[in-house]
């Protein structure tokens, strides 16, 4: 296909401003066709953010209409309409970019992977911590043996309702409905750091975890911590936590490996050091070569909507597959099935996500 990409973003929330900056960014890939939202007065803002544009109230209806075309959609919505969406876009050859989870369960993500691959239309997931410039330094540090040989990480998402705007939304709207956000903060925000434990040291087999409910103004859980166990046999940890006390700032990860530690710095702001004998209190690493900064977490956007429109336009294979995507889902659930049970749970139950059996870990 030649870009520009004729785009329908779907959902003006509170993720809308980050992927639309992104779309804006990149006119060489994207022109926006439509906004998307059941709420007029979102949707209008979102139509003024992008310079002006049709709106209409659900992607049923942009697809009807006669008066605009659009090859893609970003589909930013509830978590439990991703399948119902996402398949009525794969139905009309849409190209797909779907905010992450994937969805709230194996079995939907299964069908989606399935049916993206039945329609022919490039499905990507909106798991935007595959494009952190931190995340992909630490990734090449530890590649490049910068820390020797990685044995153990610990990853820790922690956000404040009294520091935060963002942490407040966890208890409000759908994300405050189980049953729609397919669980708490750990299948929402969470599910970026277990993308990021993946990426650095592949896939997770086996956890035990303890679910609480720290904000009870949240329906689900606002704590997560789990010991997780890889594929590979190396361990680490897992904290999710959304409070409405005041909390110190912490690191997001430690990575700890024979020969030193990396630490990406507890801001969204971005932030990497790494500990070695040469550098025993620390080397900042710059993870953005072009000197601008942009390390933190708002700057993955741009580059997972030019992944995506790349591979619309040039047939570049993603970053990431959307049946990757799967893993965040299996291993956030296992956690929540540990700690219903109580006890150590396989993240796959026994399959791959595909429905094909694998070996697991029996320690």
């Amino acid at each position: 296909m030649s870009p520009p990409v004729r785009i329908a973003l779907v959902g003006a929330g509170d993720i809308f401003s980050h992927h639309a900056k992104a779309v804006l960014d990149l006119p060489e890939l994207f022109t926006v066709s439509c906004v998307c939202d059941p709420d007029t007065v979102r949707a209008a803002a979102g139509s003024e953010f992008v310079g002006g544009c049709p709106i209409f109230p659900s992607l049923t209806e942009a697809l009807a209409s006669s008066s605009v075309e659009f090859d893609a959609v970003d589909l930013m919505i509830p978590h439990h309409i991703h399948e119902k969406v996402a398949l009525e876009a794969f139905t009309a050859h849409k190209h797909t970019l779907l905010e992450k989870p994937l969805s709230t369960s194996l079995e939907s993500c299964r069908r989606l992977v399935a049916a993206a691959k039945e329609s022919g239309v490039v499905f990507a997931v909106g798991e935007n911590a595959q494009y952190i410039p931190d995340v992909l330094k630490a990734k090449e540090l530890i590649n490049t043996g910068a820390i020797g040989d990685v044995y153990f990480v610990r990853a820790n998402f922690w956000e404040s309702t009294m520091t935060s705007g963002f942490a407040n939304g966890f208890a409000q709207g759908w994300r405050n409905d189980i049953l729609k956000a397919g669980g708490g903060n750990t299948i929402d925000g969470g599910t970026h750091w277990v993308r990021a434990l993946r990426l650095w040291m592949g896939e997770i087999d086996r956890v035990v975890a303890i679910n609480e409910r720290p904000l009870k103004a949240m329906a689900g859980e606002s704590l997560t911590h789990a010991i997780i166990r890889f594929a590979s046999g190396k361990s680490g940890s897992y904290d999710c936590l959304v409070t409405d006390a005041a909390l110190s700032k912490q690191p997001f990860f430690q990575i700890q490996g024979s020969k030193g530690e990396i630490v990406l710095e507890g801001s969204f702001d971005g932030g990497l050091q790494v500990f070695t004998a040469e550098h025993p209190e620390g080397k900042f690493v710059e993870s953005d070569p072009s000197g601008k900064k942009e390390r933190g977490f708002v700057h993955s956007y741009r580059p997972q909507l030019e992944d995506f429109g790349r591979a619309v336009c040039d047939g570049t294979p993603l970053a990431a597959s959307a049946e990757y995507a799967v893993g965040e889902v299996a291993v956030i659930n296992a956690m929540y099935r540990s700690g219903e049970r109580q006890a150590w749970e396989d993240v796959w139950g026994g399959d791959d996500g595909r429905g094909q059996k694998r070996k697991t870990c029996s320690g």
